[in-house]
């Protein structure tokens, strides 16, 4: 049994993120705010933090490909769901 990929979306941390419906032929740019951009913050591990807010992106991807999956199952159209997605696996990089 053969099937046909309808969509396609990729990730890059937290730049760009794309996503390309074959069935319509249009493609997506999102773009996630950086609302960190004023504050102090710290990739890596707790103990190392030196006081700073520690954020923690490890299964930020599986979040979203998790939400976004669940999501389309849901009825929602294929660019709405990668947005949900998006913002769950920003959200789950806070502690």
């Amino acid at each position: 049994r053969r099937f046909s990929i309808g969509v396609v979306a990729v990730t890059d941390g937290p730049s760009t993120a794309y996503l390309v419906d074959t069935k319509s032929s249009t493609s997506y740019e999102l773009r996630v705010p950086d609302l960190l951009k004023d504050l102090d913050y710290y990739l890596g591990k707790p103990a190392d933090n030196c006081g700073k807010l520690v954020l923690n992106p490890l299964g930020a991807g599986d979040t979203c490909s998790a939400v976004m999956l669940n999501s389309i199952l849901d009825d929602t159209t294929a660019v709405d769901a990668f947005a949900l997605g998006l913002a769950a696996a920003s959200a789950s990089s806070y502690p």
